[in-house]
């Protein structure tokens, strides 16, 4: 050992120790784990959740004799909807009575469940058609490997909004050990959000539409828009989801994404019409006409739905006429208001939050597990202003989790009124920051929703 002195910031001399053993490790244990990837612990985790999943889940219980819940629970539909395809049955996946049979079919899925009871048809032909490869599978196999590639794009979708939060802090800039811890443990943030593993559980596809919204906010951020909207458009395939982004896009000049969305809908739905049999099509545009009716069906949940709708249906039954009328119609107007009068410069955080909760409030079908999306800006957002990004993300979770038990004792569709609420909320902050001079604006440090400037991204 050499001894040497150094000076300390009170100007106090002091002796320091210079180790002429190898700099780089202390231990070999320390070496070790230094090599390890920094995402080798949520992959475990997430791989521990797929077992868990199909272990512990009621959904996943295999038996040939079922009550009223399918194994797989609605992953069902699509691949009965894909094996029909399979079977040269395309041109009646949307009549309602051979649907409901193919799904009762129990020496094809291997079990038995509540005849009464089936799933409808409610995606495009397309979206059927892309999950032949799973129907070529033995349903109890296709179910496994689904949720396997659910998890995997929650998994996916985790690295790529730490990739956003690192890039929104500032290229170059020092990470601080609260930011590291952060960004190392933001998977656990998105595996609590209530919708995320609510739409696993249910077998539903939210987690890859969570992957297609990363994978475009990824691109957009690093200016590709044309790449962007080529990703974008994949989210045609649920058109409920997809519409009043590229419209937004357009109201804010976004040529380039525009036109990559657009090339990539009419690759995808163009594929689509030239392959698949024009009967089918004309099933699925006649049951477009009853989109609106869908809230009277026997198996609707209007304690998950989220959108206007969802508010008159809560009304008492004589009501709901009136309601969607005299309610919702005023309510329709001013989402599209607060969402194409609101000045964004750039992109951003608060662009795509708005894009989306306006998508879902006049969504003619969206229910609480569709929100996962929303995980994606809420975090983005908590880089700049944590306890904004806390307060949306604890609001979105708790009126989710008691949207059941709200619905059922006080007939408050609460979901719906939440996104109304943040909604309002970002439009009032976009209003306060171009009518209030910004040196007039009051930026106390730790206030509720942060720095009172509005949205003004790069």
């Amino acid at each position: 050992m050499i001894d040497n002195h150094t000076s300390n910031p009170l100007g106090q001399t002091q002796p320091v120790e210079i180790s002429t053993s190898n700099p780089t490790c202390e231990s070999t244990t320390k070496c070790y784990f230094a090599h390890v990837p920094r995402w080798f612990l949520p992959g475990l985790a997430f791989v521990f959740l797929t077992l868990l999943t199909l272990t512990c889940s009621p959904n996943y219980r295999w038996s040939e004799s079922l009550e009223q819940h399918p194994f797989g629970s609605d992953f069902l539909q699509e691949w009965v909807g894909a094996r029909m395809i399979l079977d040269g049955q395309a041109a009646e996946l949307f009549d309602g009575r051979t649907f409901q049979a193919c799904q009762h079919n129990s020496k094809t899925l291997g079990f038995e469940w509540d005849t009464d009871r089936y799933y409808p048809a409610v995606y495009p032909p397309m979206h059927y058609a892309l999950f032949a490869p799973l129907a070529a599978l033995p349903y109890r196999i296709a179910t496994m490997l689904w949720i396997a590639v659910l998890w995997a794009a929650v998994f996916v979708s985790a690295y790529l909004i730490a990739l956003l939060c690192e890039h929104e802090r500032g290229i170059g800039q020092r990470e601080t050990a609260s930011q590291g811890l952060w960004q190392r443990y933001l998977w656990i943030a998105i595996v609590l959000f209530p919708s995320v593993h609510i739409s696993v559980l249910f077998g539903q596809k939210s987690a890859l539409w969570l992957l297609i919204a990363c994978v475009t906010c990824y691109l957009l951020q690093r200016n590709r828009q044309a790449t962007a909207g080529l990703i974008f458009g994949l989210l045609s395939l649920k058109p409920t989801l997809f519409f009043l982004l590229p419209l937004l896009m357009v109201r804010h000049g976004r040529w380039r994404f525009v036109a990559g969305t657009g090339i990539s809908v009419a690759c995808v739905w163009g594929l689509a019409l030239v392959s698949l049999p024009w009967s089918m099509w004309t099933s699925y545009f006649a049951t477009l006409q009853n989109a609106t009716s869908y809230g009277a069906a026997s198996g609707y949940r209007v304690d998950w739905a989220c959108n206007l709708f969802a508010i008159a249906n809560a009304l008492p039954v004589d009501w709901i006429t009136w309601g969607k009328t005299a309610l919702c119609v005023p309510l329709f107007l001013y989402v599209l208001l607060c969402v194409f009068q609101t000045e964004i410069e750039g992109i951003c955080p608060e662009l795509i939050l708005i894009a989306f909760l306006g998508t879902f409030l006049i969504s003619p079908h969206a229910y609480h597990y569709d929100l996962s999306i929303l995980i994606l800006p809420v975090l983005w957002i908590s880089v700049r202003q944590p306890q904004r990004g806390v307060i949306y993300f604890a609001l979105l979770s708790i009126a989710i989790a008691v949207s059941s038990q709200v619905m059922e004792t006080l007939r408050v569709p609460v979901i719906a009124i939440v996104l109304l609420g943040l909604l309002s909320e970002l439009r009032l902050r976009d209003a306060l920051a171009r009518t209030v001079p910004s040196s007039d604006l009051p930026r106390t440090k730790g206030s509720l929703f942060g720095p009172a400037a509005g949205p003004s991204c790069g």
